[in-house]
Order: structure tokens, then sequence, then C-alpha cells
């Protein structure tokens, strides 16, 4: 869920960088800036596709996910143009929060085929709250020159709030851990919001589970699956992660083995004591059927005995009892 979030904004980053009326705005900006007026009608023909990202109705996707856009040139890294969200007053977004994550360094280092992304941040989106929003930066090229870099903000809240909760029903936790250097053991995710962004309760400060600490320098740079299970007193809890493809977040999960194998311990009582009873069940059936045939050889007996006895009553009949092969030996010798 979380690579198909980012595989689709990056396509839409992309998709913003490609505009031909963002080129045009662009390269106006670059070799005429003084012409104004062209500069301002292509700036006016780029506006609708973008708007058009700003305005996803609320009641389809809950909250809007792409909060801000912005176009920057390349040279200095200076925004050229900017859109919000229409009711973006007294938020953080009035801010130029992507600048400090495109500096000349990453700005060369960028390469045409890559998106690259920021740290995340906690932004005040509206009067009331603070959601993290992370941007996306794509290089706009023209003839294989690099004239500036479209950005998007996108608000990672509606995306993030399963992943605490995705494996509650096995006793298990599960957060979402950065790996990026300047956010290094950040909980992105964590169901205790204290717990988010912070240095302070960052996995390599975890406090509460000191044995998870231990282990944090091994969990955050193992570039693969990982799983091992905790020592001591913790050595119940399996603790294990697995990287996020196309960003630096790992999914870390901490499952109490102990509560998940209790459910499995009592589906086992319960199945042997079924298996009791079916055993007790048989074994009152087999000695209900072994007597029953006793009692026919016994019949069998008392009557050859009689017969056999004195002269031998010849007249004597065996009693005829069921169906059975012993009822068959018995009608036939009378």
């Amino acid at each position: 869920r979380i690579e198909a979030f980012f595989t689709g904004y990056e396509n839409v980053v992309t998709y913003l960088s490609g505009m031909p009326a963002l080129i045009q705005f662009l390269s106006w900006i670059d070799q005429a800036p003084d012409n104004t007026e062209n500069i301002e009608l292509w700036r006016e023909v780029m506006n609708g596709p973008v708007e058009s990202i700003l305005k996803i109705p609320v009641d389809e996707f809950f909250n809007r996910e792409v909060v801000e856009v912005a176009f920057l040139r390349y040279s200095d890294g200076k925004t050229m143009h900017k859109l919000l969200p229409t009711d973006h007053k007294n938020t953080d977004l009035e801010n130029e929060n992507y600048l400090p994550f495109i500096n000349t360094a990453i700005r060369e280092g960028m390469s045409k085929d890559t998106v690259i992304k920021s740290p995340v941040l906690m932004l005040k989106l509206t009067e009331e709250y603070k959601e993290r929003v992370i941007y996306l930066y794509k290089l706009i090229m023209q003839d294989n020159k690099r004239i500036g870099i479209a950005v998007i903000g996108v608000n990672l809240e509606r995306m993030l709030e399963p992943v605490i909760s995705v494996l509650g029903g096995l006793s298990a936790k599960t957060t979402l851990v950065s790996t990026e250097p300047l956010q290094d053991g950040f909980y992105i995710a964590h169901p205790e919001s204290d717990y988010l962004l912070s240095d302070k309760y960052c996995i390599y400060q975890h406090v509460q589970n000191i044995e998870l600490q231990d282990i944090a320098t091994k969990i955050t740079k193992t570039k693969s699956d990982f799983n091992t299970y905790l020592e001591r007193e913790q050595a119940n809890i399996l603790v294990a992660s697995v990287p996020v493809r196309n960003i630096n977040w790992l999914i870390l999960t901490t499952v109490d083995t102990e509560s998940m194998m209790g459910a499995l311990n009592k589906a086992q009582t319960f199945s042997l004591f079924l298996v009791i009873i079916g055993l007790i069940a048989m074994t009152i059936a087999t000695m209900y059927v072994l007597g029953g045939i006793v009692k026919q050889i016994q019949g069998v007996s008392q009557g050859l005995d009689e017969i056999s006895k004195g002269r031998g009553d010849l007249t004597k009949r065996l009693a005829i009892i069921g169906k059975d092969e012993l009822t068959e030996v018995s009608d036939r010798f009378n």
C-alpha cells in the first residue's frame, strides 16, 4: 500500500514536470525575464491542470492529499510559482517548507529519471491540527537542459492511518521507522502520538524497551527482511522488519508470541479433549460389541454342553439371536 501510494504521486510530479506550459513558463523567465506578458500568459495556462490536482473532492479522499505545488528555478532553487488550496490561510503552507531539502548539492545530484523525497514534516495544515507531510521533487528538462524543479507536498495521514492496526489481531504492534539520514530511527507511524518524529522517542532511545534499543542499529542498517527474538525477560517477543522500496522507511513489527501461542494452546487443549472423549466413546462401543459376541458364544457353548450330558437330548435347540455368523452356526446346528 505504501509503495503504491508513492508510485502514484511520483507519476503526478513527473506529469507536472513535463507540462509544455510549465516548460515555456520557466524558459521565458530564464531567457526573457522582462517579458512579463508572456510569462503571465504561460503561468495562467499551466495553472489549470495544477489547480485540478489541488481540488480533489474531500468527500472522495476524506482529506486532501496534495496540499502544495511549487516550481523552482534550477540555477538558484528560487520559487518561481506556487499554488496552495484555497483554504490554506493561517497554516504552515504559507512558508516554503520544501526549500531546505533541495540545496545546490542535492540539485546537482539529481537525475532526470529520479524522484527524490524530503524527510517527513509535521505541518499545520489547518488552524487546529498538524499533519505529516512529505515533499517530492522532479527535474524539469528542456532539450536535455535543467531548467527547474517541480515540487508537490503530499499529506500522509490517510495513507499511514491503517499501519499501526494492520496486525492488531495477532497481538502485534506495527510501526513505521525512517532510515533517512536526517531522521534516522524516527517513528513515522506509531500508536503513541508523542513518538512521531521525536528524537527523544526514536528507535535508538526506546526507553520503554531497552532490548529493542540494543538491536536498533542492526534493524535500521539491514537492507533486507530482518527478524529475531529478544532476550532475557522478553524472549517471547518476535521483532520483524521489512524495508519499503523507493523510500528510506521500514515497517517494524513486534509480536507477543506468548499471547499468540496462548490461543493456539487453547485450541490444542480443546482438540485433545475431543480426542479423549472420542477414545472413551470408541472403547465403550467396542466393549459393547465384544460383550454381545461373548454372550452369543457362551449361549452356543451352554447349549452344546446340555446336549452332550447324559444320553444326549437331540431335541434340544440352540437359541437363535441376531443375524450374525454365530446365529448362522446355531441355526445349522439345530
